[in-house]
């Protein structure tokens, strides 16, 4: 396994979160139980462990005739993202979220790599219920994003609140 993935191997360990590697030890997998979902995490660096990949893969599948509308949701959603975003593979529907870290020639600061999981995690979660509405009640996408950014807001306010207390 390349030495930054077993850091974050080890980090996630310290959390008490299971993972296993794939791909012969070239990729670091997860699942982690969030409020809406259990998302599968993924973890890769390139050769020279210079940027990690952090994917979540959405356990849905979006059909075809909700792609379009889908796009369009996710779209508006990349738009206001300032890390990562959200990817449709358009032949079968697959979606993911994904934040690329440079990763300074193998030296990560855990903390930054912590702030980027959660980050990740938040992300998905706050927005997988309007997701869900535009792709299984024919929600409009734009009422949708405004739905799916009160519920991320919820979502971190609830982190800073338990950060001050």
């Amino acid at each position: 396994m390349k030495p930054i993935l077993q850091i974050i191997k080890t980090h996630l360990t310290e959390h008490e979160v299971n993972s296993y590697s794939l791909n012969d030890e070239s990729i670091l997998g997860a699942s982690i139980t969030l409020t809406h979902l259990a998302l599968p995490l993924f973890f890769t660096s390139d050769d020279e462990e210079e940027s990690i990949s952090i994917s979540g893969r959405l356990p849905n599948r979006v059909p075809l005739d909700r792609r379009p509308s889908v796009a369009e949701f996710l779209g508006r959603i990349n738009w206001g993202l300032n890390r990562g975003r959200f990817l449709m593979d358009h032949r079968d529907g697959e979606l993911c979220f994904q934040i690329d870290i440079d990763a300074h020639n193998g030296e990560l600061d855990l903390p930054r790599l912590a702030q980027f999981i959660l980050l990740c995690l938040q992300t998905v979660d706050g927005f997988y219920p309007a997701l869900m509405s535009v792709i299984y009640r024919d929600a409009h996408p734009e009422q949708a994003v405004e739905q799916g950014e009160a519920e991320f807001m919820k979502l971190t306010t609830k982190k800073r609140d338990k950060e001050t207390e």
